[in-house]
């Protein structure tokens, strides 16, 4: 079994908490944001 396989297999028994990946992928994002922006120096100017 994948890793998408096993993952869809424990949302449908209810494994996974929405509010909890939510947060996991804003805190990716962000994450990845900061880094954008660090990158650009002055923040995209």
């Amino acid at each position: 079994m994948s890793n998408e396989e096993a993952a869809d297999q424990a949302f449908a028994n209810g494994g996974i908490d929405l509010t909890a990946m939510k947060q996991l992928i804003a805190a990716m994002l962000a994450k990845q944001l900061h880094a954008i922006y660090e990158e650009s120096g002055s923040g995209g100017e």
